[in-house]
């Protein structure tokens, strides 16, 4: 966050989910919804949006906010739906309509937006075997000065709290201190889909151990892909 506001904007779904995105179909709900939130967040001036993820914990797709902004904030026929989706006067569920409005519209946009690929996106997953390269890229695509398109040469190790805290969320990790010291480790209440869960019941799958030190060492390798 920046100035209370967000930042990077983060719609995540259950592994498997049938509204989850695929590289082949983005015309799902997850992307309706991150939609919806993206421009919830324009509504309120807020201009400080650099990117959006949509992932199931396994599929990561990072897209760039000034993209949302020129096809869906910016394109008149989104802006009328969503300025009829947020009017006061509307009864009923309104966000559902939008969610069915948005359906029909986006193939009409796909020709020109996805097909053309003027909508960059970032795609990989944490399942599919990968070399130490593209680990290092996917811990560069993910780090705070990539997401938040910020770098200080004089403090490389600087983070955004917010955004520190709730990654190691979804890693499945939490800080705490021992000895005066800051130590990161698993969280004390496990999560159902964070990538911590998601190695560890992988490496179980495969007979592989799946100690802590044997599920860090994957995570630091994705992580250090996805910043670096």
């Amino acid at each position: 966050m920046q100035n209370l506001k967000p930042s990077v904007i983060i719609e995540a779904k259950m592994p498997n989910s049938a509204d989850m995105i695929w590289e082949s179909d983005l015309n799902k709900k997850a992307f309706q919804q991150a939609i919806i939130y993206f421009m919830n967040e324009r509504a309120k001036d807020n201009k400080a949006l650099f990117h959006i993820i949509i992932t199931d914990f396994n599929n990561w797709f990072v897209f760039d906010a000034k993209d949302f902004d020129r096809h869906f904030w910016r394109n008149t026929t989104i802006k009328k739906l969503y300025d009829a989706y947020t009017s006061k006067s509307l009864l009923g569920d309104t966000t559902g309509e939008f969610y069915q409005a948005l359906e029909r519209e986006l193939p009409k946009l796909k020709k020109d937006i996805l097909d053309a690929e003027e909508i960059d996106c970032a795609h990989f997953n944490v399942q599919l075997p990968a070399n130490e390269k593209e680990y290092i890229a996917i811990y560069k695509l993910l780090s705070a000065d990539c997401l938040l398109k910020e770098f200080n040469p004089n403090d490389a190790n600087s983070l955004n709290r917010e955004f520190y805290t709730e990654l190691l969320y979804i890693l499945g990790l939490e800080e705490s201190k021992e000895g005066g010291k800051k130590i990161i480790g698993k969280a004390k209440n496990p999560q159902n889909g964070t990538l911590y869960e998601n190695i560890s019941n992988k490496l179980t799958q495969y007979n592989k151990p799946n100690d802590f030190e044997s599920v860090i060492k994957l995570i630091i390798i994705w992580v250090n892909r996805i910043f670096f």
